[in-house]
Parts: C-alpha cells; sequence; structure tokens
C-alpha cells in the first residue's frame, strides 16, 4: 500500500480521498492543508481586514450546507457521530469551482446543526429532517468577478449547489456495522455497494475537510447555497448569519444589485 502522492509504503491506510480512492500519507496531507491555509490565510486575513475597515466593498458572504447524514450519489455518506466530531476541520479550508485549483474563496466558520435543532434549521430557512453541516464563507468577488456573477445567477435559479472536499481515516458499512481501514478488506455488502438495488453505502470517519466546491451536479442534493449576502432579499436572514457592524453594507449592496 503506497501514498498516491509520494509513493512512500504506508504502514496502516491513512486519509483517503473518497473520489479517488487512494490512500493519502499523514505527512503529505499535512502539506497540502498546511499550503492550503498559508495561501487562504495570507489573502484571508488582507481582504477581511479592508472590508471590516470599509474600503473594500465586493466580497461577499456565503452559507451553505456542506453535507448531511446519510447516503450521497456516490454511495458514499455520515452519520451523526462522525458530522458532529470533524465539522470543525472545513474551518478555513478553500473554497474552489468545480473541484479544480481555481480558488475563489475560504470557509469562515462551520457548525454541526442536528436535525433535533428545529429553531436553527427554521432560522436558516431549511425543512432538513437530518443533521448536516452549516459552513459560512467569502467569495473574493474582487479576484473572481465572472465566477460571482456565475454564483450570484445560479442562486437566482436555485441551483447553486456545493460538494464537500473530504480525507476519511476509515469506514463503517451502513449495512453491518463493521470497520474498515483498507478497502481490500471490504466485506460483501460494501464490494456491491454500487449495484442498482443495494442500499449499502461507506460511512466516512475520521474526516478531515480540506474545502468545499461551487458545482452543477453535487453528490449530495442538500448541500445547497443558502445566502448570497450582497444579492439576498431577506435582510432578516443576513442580520442573523453576519456580524451586525456589517449589515448596512449588505442592506446597501442589496438595494445596489
Amino acid at each position: 500500500m503506497h501514498c498516491f502522492k509520494c509513493k512512500t509504503t504506508l504502514t496502516e491506510k491513512k486519509f483517503t480521498h473518497p473520489f479517488l480512492d487512494e490512500p493519502l500519507c499523514v505527512t503529505c496531507w499535512e502539506l497540502k492543508t498546511s499550503k492550503n491555509h498559508i495561501i487562504l490565510n495570507a489573502r484571508h486575513d488582507k481582504l477581511v481586514g479592508s472590508l471590516v475597515e470599509g474600503s473594500v466593498k465586493d466580497d461577499i458572504h456565503l452559507g451553505f450546507v456542506l453535507c448531511s447524514v446519510g447516503s450521497n450519489l456516490n454511495s458514499d455518506g455520515f452519520d451523526e457521530e462522525g458530522l458532529s466530531n470533524d465539522y470543525n476541520t472545513a474551518q478555513h479550508q478553500r473554497i474552489d469551482w468545480e473541484h479544480t485549483n481555481e480558488t475563489i474563496g475560504v470557509i469562515r466558520d462551520s457548525e454541526f446543526v442536528a436535525s433535533s435543532n428545529v429553531k436553527r434549521i427554521e432560522e436558516l430557512g431549511l425543512s432538513m429532517t437530518r443533521s448536516f453541516v452549516y459552513t459560512q464563507g467569502i467569495l473574493w468577488k474582487l479576484y473572481n468577478i465572472s465566477r460571482a456573477k456565475q454564483i450570484v445567477k445560479r442562486y437566482k435559479e436555485g441551483s447553486l449547489f456545493y460538494s464537500m472536499e473530504d480525507f476519511f481515516d476509515y469506514t463503517i458499512c451502513s449495512t453491518c456495522g463493521e470497520k474498515f481501514i483498507d478497502d481490500d478488506d471490504y466485506c460483501p455488502h460494501l464490494i456491491n455497494r454500487r449495484n442498482t438495488a443495494s442500499e449499502t453505502y461507506r460511512i466516512l470517519r475520521g474526516n478531515k475537510f480540506v474545502g468545499a466546491g461551487v458545482v452543477e451536479k453535487p453528490a449530495d442534493r442538500d448541500a445547497v447555497g443558502l445566502v448570497v449576502a450582497s444579492n439576498r432579499p431577506s435582510l432578516s436572514l443576513i442580520a442573523k448569519l453576519i456580524n451586525p457592524d456589517l449589515f448596512d453594507y449588505y442592506k446597501f449592496a442589496t438595494k445596489r444589485s
């Protein structure tokens, strides 16, 4: 078993990419995330500082569901325990375009919203019946004008979707509950999980969220965009989601657009 980045031999499987189904060693994973943080924090701090001072008025605040409990179209998914433990790893990770290296923003904050938290779900304007991770981010409109226009357009059309980017440590079979580190050891349920009649999926555990992509075809149909603050008609909702000191700016920006 080898790391798909550096090709070194692994003594145990660590941080598997769900799309590639290949293991990444801890060293390569740490290099990847630290590189993201260096790039994002330098740019993010500069822009947020300017925004607070009132000199930059073109960044857009985003709010979206990153992922939810249950299975997605890739026969992967999460459970309550996994998401409630791992949701904060998404903080300060990048927002990109269609899972490419085109970084357009940053995830500023994340929270786990339990299905029982009816008040919070209503605040977000959702009717979710399963728990999920809600994230807030900044789109750097100043650097990504064309992408910002596309996001606003998709938001207006109700077709703004996101897709989580994740590495995980191990999986649990949703049918038999067995734990697996290596896919070579999968039970028959997981091996056959992509068959048409199968309802089995991999429950991903030990998740390290490394970002989110703005996508046209999400694996999780509940991963929707809820807030595009400079174009959101519901000002009362914006006031609940962003820093109150910035509310007057968003009120102005909404009228302008």
